[in-house]
């Protein structure tokens, strides 16, 4: 498969040239700025040309820390050749990516579909083998399946006779997804659950003061009662694990790239159409509030607008129309165009911005975390003045992916940041319909998977024992109800 012959147009041709100006004058705020809006970054040449650029991919020092190695010269040659060793997560990697390429793209020959599972496999292993401090977790192959789509001009990439631009493609491939996995989702990437833990802290936080009604709803579900697990997949995944179709996950990238990591939390944090959904289902939910868990359990159709399509047309992803979905029956949400979501969480984010008083991010995160070390980042990538510098050849000074990778399992989390909150038990609403029909500002973003999420996205060869390990921490509290939630679900979780 090929975008060769792709050709912008319209509103495109507009787009394409703003972003391009952008990049050129590395204009971070301009990029976000069209990330956010109708259309995203526009064509995929556009685009490609912007996630490099936001992810530094050509002036990023790329030093690995210490990976292991064996260097050796050709007969041929004097020219040095690495060979890295083998990651101790890539039997976990090649089960994943197995399972890859199946929604998205469609059509595909059976010897298309095999060819670019190879390719992820060995994407991901290249990434892993260089750095190999970071653990691999289930649903960063969504990730790179993202990136490979998007990045690559052929899919898949030619076996034989590959060109210059093939190579060079592939090259910057592979270096764009080890700036995302030391940048962008390393927290993830850790050892243990804590980072993530520390994450649903926060979204707890922000839906709390963001929407009440929905906080409640969701708290009476979770079987953690004070951490939303709904959108544990979603954060982790960037929501590339959710998504069915390929042209809504590459606008989600287009605002989560341009953004600190911490946006993917503003986007996970509430969903109004759920409360209606719930008010409908009659009183026997208040009795039984696991009645909610398929609402939980889907995103909404989430449509990718354009300012030449702003709304979407009649029949917008309906499974009985394409036969494409993985799901049977009609999703029960109404389509909702991306730019407002993204517009929303923006906003939601300048009120309650992550450290400040409502969601106190410094009481969670430490400075190890991608939340944190962002800011230094792109700090010393936007000019030459006071925040950061460039040398001669356009490298940023002071912050390589080697510094990333140092904060790999170190000081991901401060003390405590990853333990339950010791708020009472929110009560559910004596009146639903009423909750539904409260006028609150609330943001109208996506709902996911419940119970299902955390397992297709944490799994690991060695998860289960990796999130018991987790409970563990809470010895000291009353978790006969965690300890059971554990031996109902964790032993399954890897056959999803």
């Amino acid at each position: 498969m090929s975008h060769t012959n792709e050709k912008p147009g319209g509103w495109e041709d507009v787009r394409d040239a703003q972003v391009d100006a952008a990049v050129d004058a590395h204009d971070l705020e301009a990029l976000r700025r069209f990330s956010a809006m109708p259309g995203g970054f526009g064509s995929r040449l556009a685009r490609r040309r912007a996630w490099l650029e936001l992810l530094h991919v050509d002036r990023l020092r790329s030093e690995p820390s210490s990976p292991e190695v064996t260097r050796f010269a050709t007969p041929e040659t004097d020219a040095e050749t690495v060979v890295y060793t083998p990651h101790r997560d890539e039997g976990q990697v090649l089960l994943d990516t197995r399972r890859a390429f199946v929604t998205y793209p469609r059509d595909l020959s059976s010897d298309a579909k095999t060819e670019m599972q190879e390719d992820l496999t060995a994407l991901i292993c290249a990434v892993l083998q260089r750095h190999p401090k970071l653990s691999y977790f289930q649903g960063f192959h969504d990730i790179a399946a993202v990136l490979y789509l998007t990045l690559l001009t052929n899919v898949p990439r030619p076996r034989e006779g590959a060109t210059a631009q093939d190579r060079g493609e592939w090259d910057t491939l592979v270096r764009a997804t080890e700036v995302v996995a030391l940048c962008r989702t390393r927290d993830g990437m850790s050892k243990d659950l804590g980072p993530m833990m520390g994450m649903l802290k926060l979204l707890r936080r922000v839906l709390a003061v963001a929407d009440p009604g929905l906080y409640r709803i969701s708290s009476s579900i979770s079987p953690v009662p004070t951490l939303p697990f709904f959108a544990l997949s979603w954060i982790l995944t960037l929501f590339s694990h959710d998504v069915d179709t390929l042209a809504p996950v590459q606008r989600i990238f287009d605002y989560l790239i341009a953004r600190n990591p911490i946006s993917a939390i503003y986007l996970a944090v509430a969903k109004r159409q759920m409360l209606k959904l719930a008010a409908d289902l009659g009183p026997e939910v208040r009795l039984d509030p696991s009645l909610l868990h398929p609402l939980f359990q889907r995103l909404p159709p989430l449509y990718a607008d354009t300012p030449e399509e702003p709304k979407p047309p009649p029949g917008f992803h309906d499974p009985k129309k394409d036969g494409k979905s993985k799901f049977d029956e009609p999703n029960p949400y109404t389509p909702i165009p991306l730019s407002g979501i993204f517009q929303l969480a923006d906003r939601l984010l300048a009120k309650y911005p992550y450290n400040g008083p409502q969601v106190r991010a410094y009481e969670v995160l430490g400075p190890g975390s991608v939340v944190q070390t962002y800011d230094r980042e792109i700090g010393e990538s936007e000019s030459t003045d006071e925040k950061g510098e460039v040398d001669e050849k356009g490298t940023l000074k002071g912050w390589t992916l080697a510094d990333a990778e140092a904060c790999v399992d170190k000081d991901v989390v401060l003390p405590g940041g990853d333990e339950l909150d010791d708020d009472e038990p929110v009560a559910w609403p004596d009146k639903l319909g009423g909750l539904a029909r409260s006028r609150r500002i609330v943001t109208t973003v996506t709902i996911g998977v419940v119970l299902l999420g955390i397992g297709a996205a944490l799994y690991r060869s060695t998860g289960r024992y990796r999130l018991a390990a987790w409970w563990a921490t809470f010895a000291s509290r009353d978790v006969s109800w965690a300890r059971a939630y554990v031996e109902q679900y964790v032993p399954t979780l890897g056959d999803l």
